[in-house]
């Protein structure tokens, strides 16, 4: 399965709102039409840059460009 359309700003503060807000994890992303991964990372993400600690960043996939 390839990747869905990226999170939003405005996606990303619905979720962190929401988990405020004390809902699971299983609500949010039923809530807002995205994965329990996708959402699991954005409080992972969140949670982190809270902390000190920057995000990790995603490996592009695919095969990677020939070089000739």
């Amino acid at each position: 399965m390839g990747r869905g359309p990226p999170v939003t700003e405005r996606e990303r503060g619905r979720i962190l709102g929401l988990r405020e807000g004390r809902r699971s994890i299983r609500d949010i992303a039923s809530l807002t039409n995205r994965s329990k991964d996708t959402v699991s990372r954005v409080i992972s993400e969140h949670n982190a840059t809270k902390d000190g600690k920057k995000p990790k960043k995603l490996k592009p996939l695919g095969r990677p460009p020939a070089l000739s």
